[in-house]
């Protein structure tokens, strides 16, 4: 199944926590920096990986000079050390969207004959690091 089928998982206050798609268990899990990345690699022909700076107007979010034609996944990691950054349809605002904590990333099992586009905000100019691949 996909991931936007799933139910993301939050914390005892019932908001969201840094988490990915697992395609393995078919399932969100939460991100934990100290185990190995669960991606992988197989069948996938192309990488492309850049820095982005996110500030406090809505910018679309690739790695390269535009979005990777026929991607599979994006990867989006919050370098900064104590901003968030908010991500989203080209509306996202910084009260809205689904929040990417300090240096915690997400990761989207995409849909390559379906083209999305991620936009990212900030309250301040941060750097976002972007893994795309095919």
């Amino acid at each position: 199944m996909a991931y936007n089928t799933k139910r993301m998982l939050t914390d005892a206050n019932g908001d969201l926590i840094p988490q990915i798609f697992d395609p393995g268990s078919d399932s969100f899990v939460p991100w934990q920096t100290d185990t190995a990345f669960p991606l992988t690699t197989k069948g996938m022909t192309e990488f492309a990986t850049g820095v982005r700076v996110v500030g406090t107007t809505a910018s679309e979010i690739y790695a390269g000079t535009a979005p990777m034609n026929g991607r599979r996944v994006l990867m989006i990691r919050n370098e900064d050390d104590d901003a968030i950054v908010r991500i989203g349809g080209a509306d996202v605002t910084i009260n809205s969207g689904f929040s990417i904590a300090p240096q915690a990333a997400v990761v989207f099992d995409l849909e390559p004959s379906s083209p999305v586009s991620i936009y990212a905000i900030s309250e301040t100019e941060i750097k976002v690091s972007v893994l795309e691949a095919k």
